[in-house]
């Protein structure tokens, strides 16, 4: 297997990695919003607070992962610049 072969694989794997964290991530948070939204027992200040940290994670699961990694990598910027962006739009959703 040549140089190039193993590098393409290994960024398909990473590229899969990250698609289905991705997936999972949006899922799982708008599974938590959906419960909150319509359960009226889950509807505490408590959960509120979950429901805010749930819906930045989604917003880092939508915007991070898929806009970031998969569309802008692509066409526009370096792996370089989308790793800088990336870890700072994580860190500006988590704050």
């Amino acid at each position: 297997m040549l140089e190039s072969d193993a590098v393409d694989l290994t960024t398909t794997l990473h590229m899969l990695g990250e698609a289905v964290i991705a997936i999972a991530t949006i899922a799982g948070n708008l599974l938590v919003l959906v419960a909150i939204a319509t359960v009226s027992s889950l509807q505490t200040i408590t959960n509120y607070c979950v429901a805010s940290l749930a819906a930045a994670d989604l917003f880092v699961g939508l915007l991070g992962k898929f806009i970031v990694r998969f569309l802008l990598i692509q066409f526009i910027l370096s792996v370089r610049y989308i790793n800088i962006f990336s870890n700072n739009l994580t860190n500006c959703c988590t704050v």
